[in-house]
């Protein structure tokens, strides 16, 4: 018989009486482990290792409890220090910002379980904001010329290639987004596909157009209609590896790979930028629209992929 979650009232089975079971620094460990879903978890984890690492503690795991079981005033100098440190090692302001997230995140999931009463003051931990950053993407012709040569290749890597990068364009998916599709979440009966999006736990339907169904209907003749994972290895002969999932390096990799093609510097989220900054132009800055293709949860991230607002300044004080 396993062992209740809860001890036992004293003085008898009707007498209730307070009773307090101690929530672990592991169990809060294991909370938060499977609090976020996967892609989330995983950045998560990626970047409470590199805070591991600046204890020089190993494995993080270890790290995390000694963490939650220090003093909070010791807590708050180690944060800072790791902050001081990140910057001289010339880390953008939104990678600082990130990783401590993750390390709060820990923290709220151990105060939720009441293992701690502290948190970390971000008023002493703001960092700068970095100048805006170019985030219009190669321009939408490249993108178009590069597709349309992928699709005169045949072969099956570039068939599955063009697939994927059908979904980070015309759907401006993440890589991860693309990577942890399986095959059920393609209706092409109903010309919709079910994606996990970025800190969902939850899959939402988004539109399957026509062009990027023919293609996902190509790769699927080279990886047959097993179920599993949409898009698997293939060997450089043209075969299908195995079943196992693309992650996001492969997907990163692959895209490289592709804008060597056509001579340019191109990854997984500048095909997103692209695809963002296209609407946006087409459309004459309809953030709205935008924002139904990027599912941006706040509209107002789509103005920085809007390069046209100074432009658009200028005209508006000639009006006044």
């Amino acid at each position: 018989m396993s062992e209740p979650l809860l001890p036992a009232p004293r003085g008898g089975a009707n007498e209730l009486a307070p009773a307090k079971r101690v929530v672990t620094p592991g169990e809060v460990l294991a909370d938060f482990k499977s609090t976020f879903n996967d892609a989330t978890i995983k950045a998560y984890e990626g970047d409470v290792k590199r805070f591991a690492e600046f204890l020089n503690v190993a494995p993080w795991e270890n790290a995390a409890m000694q963490f939650l079981e220090c003093d909070p005033g010791l807590a708050h100098m180690l944060v800072a220090r790791w902050v001081r440190t990140m910057k001289d090692e010339g880390l953008s302001s939104s990678t600082i910002n990130r990783r401590l997230t993750a390390i709060r995140s820990l923290l709220r999931v151990a105060r939720m379980r009441r293992v701690i009463d502290w948190g970390i003051d971000t008023k002493d931990l703001k960092v700068l904001h970095e100048k805006t950053r170019d985030t219009s993407g190669p321009p939408y012709e490249v993108i178009v010329s590069l597709l349309a040569r992928l699709d005169r290749m045949t072969d099956a890597k570039s068939v599955r290639d063009t697939a994927i990068i059908g979904f980070l364009f015309r759907l401006g998916f993440r890589r991860f987004e693309a990577a942890g599709l399986d095959l059920k979440h393609v209706d092409f009966e109903k010309r919709v596909v079910h994606v996990l999006g970025k800190g969902r736990r939850m899959r939402h339907e988004a539109p399957l157009p026509e062009k990027l169904a023919r293609s996902v209907s190509a790769w699927l003749e080279f990886r047959g209609g097993a179920p599993g994972p949409l898009f698997v290895p293939v060997t450089k002969g043209g075969n299908i590896k195995n079943m196992n999932r693309l992650d996001g390096s492969a997907v990163h990799r692959l895209v490289r790979q592709a804008g060597e093609l056509v001579g340019i510097e191109l990854w997984p989220h500048a095909l997103r930028h692209s695809a963002i900054t296209r609407i946006l132009d087409a459309s004459g800055g309809n953030l709205r629209l935008a924002q139904a293709f990027s599912r941006h949860s706040d509209v107002n991230m789509l103005k920085h992929y809007d390069d046209k607002l100074p432009q658009i300044a200028r005209e508006a004080v000639e009006l006044l």
